[in-house]
């Protein structure tokens, strides 16, 4: 009799932990698929709009050939992801793109703000051949950047953007359960 019912209560707690792990939120294996729970998770950014965004990162850094996380760490930076945030320079949008590249770069809405600030972030990989100092020259500009003008305070924002960065990228490496 007590092997029996040792033998129902196994079965009962292995329909159970078959039944939670079924039940449980499934968290996207690849970490692009992420992106959308990610602005979610992190920033508060409500479906649909944290899908089209994560869309919209994906695509401009797949265009650049910038990793999607990095420009979303410097929005996070720049606007704390508020496509309404205005910086003292007139820098606007999810980037901080400032109003000299707004024509250039066609920039009509919030989405088209993250397409122009890859592209100049891609200008300014190419001009100074690091990361690191397109970042800072995201910040300060390239003209202050190449004059070793504000440098100290590009570095103290590259410092931000990749404390951000390195928190991205442990959410999206993170086991399923994380978020």
């Amino acid at each position: 009799m007590q092997k029996l019912l040792w033998t129902i209560i196994v079965i009962l707690m292995a329909s159970l932990l078959l039944l939670l792990v079924n039940l449980a939120p499934k968290w996207p294996t690849k970490k692009e698929d992420r992106l959308p729970k990610l602005l979610e998770y992190k920033y508060g950014i409500k479906h649909p709009t944290n899908q089209i965004l994560a869309d919209i990162y994906r695509s401009a850094g797949d265009y650049e050939d910038i990793d999607p996380a990095l420009l979303i760490a410097i929005s996070a930076v720049e606007s704390s992801m508020n496509h309404k945030a205005v910086s003292p320079d007139g820098s606007t949008g999810y980037m901080g793109v400032q109003p000299k590249y707004w024509k250039t770069y066609k920039v009509t809405d919030q989405y088209e703000n993250i397409y122009a600030g890859a592209q100049v972030l891609r200008t300014y990989i190419d001009q100074t051949g690091e990361i690191d100092d397109a970042v800072i020259a995201y910040n300060i500009g390239i003209t202050s950047f190449n004059k070793r003008k504000n440098i100290d305070r590009g570095e103290i924002y590259l410092q931000k953007v990749t404390k951000e960065y390195v928190e991205i990228q442990q959410l999206l490496a993170a086991p399923t359960t994380s978020l």
